[in-house]
């Protein structure tokens, strides 16, 4: 798994963002067929693309930097069942998560265009 992991970091793309972070959640075993690409990859259209959770997103445009965003992704959705068909995934078989969906995102900010990588949960 180290392998796949450095492989997949040495490996990282700016130009194809997308792709190459997908690839680097699934090297820690991460996968899921529910993605979605955005076609302009801004904030605008990130907040457009999320109509019914922009509520529950509630991103604080200031404290995230969403000026300095060049680029942000929606990467994919893990629900419970995408969880319970993976074994790489145990860690989240325990009482200590409560889990529903996970929502995977990737950002490219700022002039040195620094990559985060995150995900959050939702009930």
């Amino acid at each position: 798994m180290k392998e796949r992991i450095k492989n997949a970091i040495q490996k990282f793309d700016l130009d194809n963002f997308y792709e190459s972070s997908l690839n680097f959640f699934n090297s820690l075993g991460y996968d899921s067929d529910k993605r979605s690409k955005l076609k302009i990859p801004d904030y605008d259209n990130f907040v457009e693309f999320f109509p019914p959770y922009s509520d529950t997103l509630q991103i604080d445009k200031i404290k995230a930097k969403v000026s300095e965003w060049n680029e942000i992704q929606f990467l994919m959705q893990l629900t419970d069942d995408d969880i319970n068909d993976s074994e790489q995934l145990s860690m989240f078989h325990s009482n200590k998560v409560d889990t529903s969906k996970f929502w995977f995102f990737g950002i490219i900010n700022g002039l040195q265009k620094n990559i985060q990588l995150f995900f959050c949960f939702k009930k």
